[in-house]
């Protein structure tokens, strides 16, 4: 039984050293196309957050523009020619407003 025994260990050792190449060998086939993939999906990643960002930024401006059409329109409408109403001045400013029909 001894015998066996010791027959064995060289055995088992042979099989061992032979599982560890295998997964070595596949390892070092496999990591390439695994390295790659990540950089794949973090470039996606940047990728979306650009657009993500840049139509954030887009909608910024858009809402920016249209309050300051907002504001240019109330400027435009107070510095048109309109009929001045000599009994409506604030505290000695000229604003004007339109006469009442």
């Amino acid at each position: 039984m001894l015998a066996a025994q010791l027959m064995a260990v060289p055995a088992l050792g042979a099989l061992a050293l032979g599982a560890g190449a295998v997964v070595a060998s596949v390892g070092s086939l496999v990591l390439p196309f695994y390295a790659g993939y990540k950089l794949h999906k973090r470039l996606e990643r940047r990728r979306s957050a650009k657009r993500r960002r840049r139509a954030r930024e887009a909608m910024w401006h858009k809402l920016e523009d249209m309050r300051w059409r907002g504001v240019l329109a109330v400027l435009y409408w107070l510095l048109q020619d309109k009929p001045f109403d000599a009994h409506c001045c604030h505290m000695g400013t000229a604003i004007k407003h339109p006469v009442p029909d």
